[in-house]
């Protein structure tokens, strides 16, 4: 997508699923906290030092369950809550 897409995208979403793999460090991780959004997923092993809450929810590579229960309970406290970080 031109970034111009990209960055509406990212301003109209509330979570962004991240799975970069043994990426380094990921930019698109850090787009989408800086647009407000929570960020799920795999580091991809240069992220580590960012990768905090409240925006940030460290997922293992591969481990698939807990990316959906993650992402199933963010998605339940977005609608009980409305859009926010929590602590």
């Amino acid at each position: 997508q031109p970034e111009e897409k990209v960055a509406e995208i990212l301003s109209t979403s509330k979570i962004f699923l991240a799975f970069s793999d043994l990426e380094g460090l990921p930019v698109p991780p850090v787009e989408a906290a800086f647009c407000e959004n929570y960020v799920i997923g795999y580091t991809g092993n240069g992220g580590h030092e960012y990768w905090t809450p409240p925006l940030f929810q460290k997922i293992e590579c591969g481990d698939l369950a807990s990316f959906i229960k993650l992402t199933h309970n963010k998605v339940e406290e977005i609608n009980k809550y409305g859009h926010h970080v929590s602590q």
